[in-house]
């Protein structure tokens, strides 16, 4: 069944495990380079909803349903912690998590499967209650990261 699966797939799988290992660690990073991870894999779990389920609003209004959960309820556990602006170097100290690795895995194992059912023959139909969970699970996954940018630009920003 693996040889059906284009390499990739698991091309990206790679690429995003080295970005999840990345964030484990301590590091200093720029605020725009935070923001700009942050849209990147929103715009991946945005893809996942749009092309597994395109013209199709049910999806869709899961993911801003799951996006909002998760930048207004979400921040107690998903925001890093001991975050640090270092105003000499225009620069935020964050503590290595392993919650982005997490939330990196969660969206593409809900994109392989959506993925999977399409190619197998069995595509999940866009008015289901299955389409609305993939795309409020989406939202609330790259929702995670909303809420670790904003976390970023608040320590920028003295709040």
């Amino acid at each position: 069944m693996l040889k059906h699966i284009p390499i990739w797939v698991f091309a990206l799988l790679g690429g995003l495990l080295i970005v999840g290992i990345a964030q484990s660690r301590r590091r200093e990073v720029r605020p725009p380079v935070s923001l700009a991870t942050s849209l990147g894999l929103a715009a991946y779990s945005l893809w996942g909803v749009t092309g597994a389920f395109p013209g199709s609003a049910l999806p869709l209004a899961g993911w801003v349903v799951g996006t909002g959960i998760a930048v207004t309820m979400g921040a107690r556990w998903l925001a890093p912690k001991g975050v640090a602006y270092l105003p000499e170097r225009d620069r935020v100290v964050i503590p290595g998590s392993w919650t982005p690795m997490v939330l990196i895995l969660g969206i593409f194992a809900v994109k392989f499967w959506l993925g999977f059912a399409a190619g197998t023959g069995a595509p999940v139909p866009p008015h289901s209650a299955a389409a609305a969970c993939a795309g409020v699970v989406l939202g609330a996954l790259s929702g995670g990261f909303t809420v670790r940018a904003l976390t970023v630009w608040r320590a920028r920003n003295g709040q």
